[in-house]
């Protein structure tokens, strides 16, 4: 592949690394990393150039994309500046031709498919305002890679719209990468009363709406009939109900020492949304009433509310 620039998910110091980065600087010889330790490093979202060296492209294009914590720490909109500082970087230096990887889903753990919407709708916003680029590669490191940005780039809406609820049952597969936990990991937390890694969006969803992160929209539930649908899907509704009934085990004990408190809110959210949809004698509502003395999120409520009574005014 010829190229004038490719482009390296780097770290802050610019030195060789694992995975793409190491690969790059081998390939480039040590003359690279001279060069960019001459440079004083590059902050997080923000590019910088160096010569191709002993590759056959021109010009590297460094940058250095956000750990993925979760999707609620603004790691979107740093990953959006990483694509968007690279392309005012290869403007300025006369690039017609460049290739991407996959920033940020190697060490730091960003998960590819939301990767991959990130790079294509940042690309597709900035290359019509570039006079001089002419052809933007992005390069997949495997086939499900490949598939997740065929995805993005048809616009064909990952497992997360309105409709599909095989977001959740992917997500609890532990398919979003290994920073994820599955279902089963999810259940074995909640046996020991602590939850210690990322699944609350995708185990205890809530009204979408409440929170306006990545994860909290993607794993949103729109309405009373798609939370229904949950109740009604065979798997779905019946690991939300194990989920609740475990944590009924621990009756009598703070929510927010088994979740944080950010979370024991959500967990809350999420009963007041299925309590509304299987009544006030459903598990949910008993676990209202066993970890919040029987009162509702108010938020939720209200939201829920008010999209149904718009819905109403539109008929």
């Amino acid at each position: 592949m010829e190229v004038d620039a490719i482009v390296n998910s780097t770290n802050t110091q610019m030195s060789a690394s694992k995975g793409v980065s190491g690969a790059i600087h081998r390939a480039a010889g040590p003359i690279l990393l001279v060069e960019c330790l001459s440079l004083g490093g590059c902050a997080v979202g923000e590019a910088k150039i160096t010569k191709g060296h002993r590759l056959p492209a021109k010009h590297i294009i460094h940058t250095v994309s956000p750990l993925w914590l979760g999707g609620e720490t603004g790691e979107p909109e740093v990953l959006a500046s990483c694509y968007r500082s690279v392309l005012e970087v290869a403007e300025a230096n006369g690039v017609t031709t460049l290739a991407f990887p996959s920033i940020g889903t190697g060490i730091n753990g960003y998960p590819v498919a939301l990767a991959a919407e990130v790079a294509v709708a940042t690309v597709r916003a900035s290359v019509g305002m570039r006079s001089t680029l002419k052809e933007v590669i992005f390069c997949c490191y495997s086939d499900t890679d490949l598939q997740a940005y065929e995805r993005a780039l048809l616009n064909v809406p990952q497992p997360d719209n309105r409709s599909n609820l095989s977001r959740f049952v992917d997500a609890q597969s532990g398919n979003l990468g290994p920073q994820f936990s599955d279902y089963r990991q999810a259940i074995h937390e909640l046996q020991g009363g602590r939850k210690e890694t990322h699944w609350i969006w995708y185990v205890f969803p809530q009204l979408r709406g409440l929170g306006t992160s990545e994860m909290s929209v993607r794993y949103g539930i729109e309405s009373r009939e798609e939370a229904r649908a949950y109740l009604n899907h065979p798997t779905l509704g019946e690991r939300l109900r194990e989920c609740v009934n475990t944590m009924k085990r621990h009756k009598g004990t703070d929510p927010e020492r088994i979740f944080s408190p950010i979370d024991a809110a959500k967990f809350r959210s999420c009963l007041t949304l299925f309590k509304a949809v299987a009544g006030p004698e459903s598990v949910f509502g008993e676990a209202l009433n066993d970890f919040y003395q029987g009162q509702e999120d108010r938020l939720t409520i209200e939201l829920l509310a008010s999209r149904e009574s718009g819905a109403q005014s539109e008929t």
